[in-house]
């Protein structure tokens, strides 16, 4: 903790100058490079006022939120040692995301700030330089209720930022309105070179998207944008950040459906050509695009006026009444379950398209009246059952309130996926992609906060998918500036201080599968 909130490019200086004597452990070495900072010679001006500064914001930051997790009474060894992971893992990879996070541009997913080299590459990322949406965003979620807005400026500056610029390539590339961006590209708004394929070819080209088949189609980013935008005026009620920074892009961002999609007899879109995430080539109304088309529009609707300007709520009423219900399909056994789409074939990657009903855009969750058809979709109607890197299975669990299943995949996510190769507890991966791996620290804090915290309008339920053998003290942020303070000890709730006190009649005390307790209802 010394070390941590000190000058950081003077620790690594006398940490270089410690590796040229070998300490034989990590205690002595902690205890020579901490004489070296006390040491006369080594101060600066203004030293002193720039510490007191620097450990005063560190102790803002820490203040803002905590989990800390441990075991319940009579819990066995194993149940402790899951605890002790995860709020270890949950903490540093907090600290990492701040570390990283407050630059111009958004976090790098694929290593970081702290990205190793590889073949004498210093700066080597698997998967490039560029940003890749359906990995940038998952960092990015867990930082509303952690209380780190101010991390999520670097996100919306950019993708926001870029509106204009994916508006005008709408227009040359598809001849008209709204914007679009593809899931590949450069800080500036271009595609990846390589998703594009060869700029000389554009003048003869009919077809002007990109040639790269993966996320040719793909439209999913702006309506996720579009929905982090709306959780940002949600936590923090900024009317005039909403209108004047969010609104201008979320407004192309959704208009572009109406504009590139024609309708059928009924009025409805028809989502075609189109794609389920990289996974379902070939699809009519796929449940990625329909699902946050859906979510976005009813949260715009229900926004008040002064967040809105005139003439905005007809647009997204229109919208709203033109988008398809969500897809579902039938098993072998007749049972009905969400489908990747209306109509899909080609199956070309791993993710779970079906679910983006639960997870990002939560049509679908714990206390909603399809939560049953959700929960079969996980257990039965899942083509691709994963629980490393940017899968985010086990957070669609907790969505749906599925406690075990939640805490299984979480707790080996602390034990084992932090590899033992490394001493940093949020050293995630290699897997998908390159350490430490953002997507699985994103997914991982998300999860744990969905399984203590969710929220559905002004409603707060507390401990939807949180199991009896974890206790738990934490401290987290919910919509309309509101923090909750809870200590939950042997599957009971002990302490509950939320703020603004007026807020306490909003929340909601859970039990896992949405058994929401009697006393607790109103």
């Amino acid at each position: 903790v010394r070390l941590l909130s000190s000058n950081t490019p003077r620790i690594l200086f006398l940490s270089a100058i410690t590796c040229f004597h070998p300490c034989k452990d990590e205690a002595e070495w902690l205890r020579r490079t901490n004489a070296l900072l006390d040491c006369e010679g080594w101060g600066i001006d203004g030293e002193e006022a720039k510490r007191a500064e620097h450990i005063a914001a560190w102790a803002e930051f820490w203040n803002r939120s905590h989990v800390s997790v441990s075991p319940s009474a009579g819990a066995n060894a194993a149940v402790a040692a899951e605890c002790a992971a995860v709020t270890r893992a949950y903490a540093a990879q907090r600290y990492t995301t701040a570390c990283a996070g407050r630059g111009r541009l958004p976090l790098r997913f694929n290593g970081s700030i702290f990205t190793i080299a590889y073949k004498g590459d210093p700066d080597y990322r698997r998967w490039g330089n560029g940003y890749w949406w359906q990995n940038t965003r998952l960092p990015y979620y867990p930082m509303f209720a952690a209380g780190d807005l101010d991390m999520t400026a670097p996100l919306f500056d950019m993708y926001l930022g870029l509106c204009d610029f994916n508006m005008r390539r709408t227009r040359k590339y598809l001849g008209h309105g709204g914007a679009y961006f593809p899931e590949c590209i450069q800080p500036w708004g271009d595609h990846f070179i390589g998703s594009y394929g060869p700029m000389c070819e554009w003048k003869d080209r009919k077809d002007k998207l990109q040639a790269h088949g993966y996320h040719k189609y793909e439209w999913l980013g702006q309506l996720e944008i579009s929905l982090m935008a709306i959780m940002r005026w949600q936590y923090s009620q900024d009317d005039v950040w909403f209108r004047t920074k969010a609104l201008p892009a979320v407004r192309e961002y959704v208009r572009y459906f109406d504009e590139h999609y024609k309708t059928d007899a009924a009025g409805r879109y028809v989502m075609y050509p189109a794609q389920a995430a990289e996974t379902w080539w070939d699809c009519t109304n796929p449940m990625t695009e329909v699902a946050g088309l859906t979510r976005v529009t009813d949260l715009l609707l229900a926004m008040p006026a002064a967040a809105l300007e005139p003439g905005d709520r007809e647009l997204f009423a229109k919208i709203r009444s033109r988008v398809p219900e969500l897809p579902t399909r039938r098993l072998e056994n007749g049972a009905t379950v969400f489908a990747p789409a209306e109509r899909f074939d080609q199956h070309r990657n791993v993710e779970t398209p079906e679910l983006y009903c639960v997870f990002p855009f939560r049509l679908c969750s714990f206390e909603k009246p399809n939560a049953e058809l959700g929960r079969r979709t996980y257990t039965d109607g899942r083509w691709h059952k994963l629980y490393f890197g940017w899968a985010q299975n086990e957070l669609n669990a907790a969505y749906l309130g599925m406690a075990e299943e939640a805490r299984k995949h979480i707790a080996d996510r602390a034990l084992k996926h932090s590899k033992k190769t490394y001493r940093w507890p949020a050293y995630w991966g290699p897997n998908y992609d390159w350490c430490p791996d953002q997507d699985e620290g994103g997914v991982f804090q998300n999860t744990i906060q969905s399984m203590l915290m969710q929220y559905e309008g002004r409603k707060i339920f507390l401990l939807p998918a949180w199991p009896k053998d974890w206790n738990c003290d934490f401290k987290l942020h919910a919509p309309y500036n509101t923090t909750v303070e809870v200590r939950v000890e042997n599957g009971e709730l002990k302490n509950l201080a939320v703020s603004p006190a007026s807020r306490r009649a909003d929340v909601v005390i859970a039990q896992p599968y949405g058994n929401i307790s009697e006393s607790n209802k109103k």
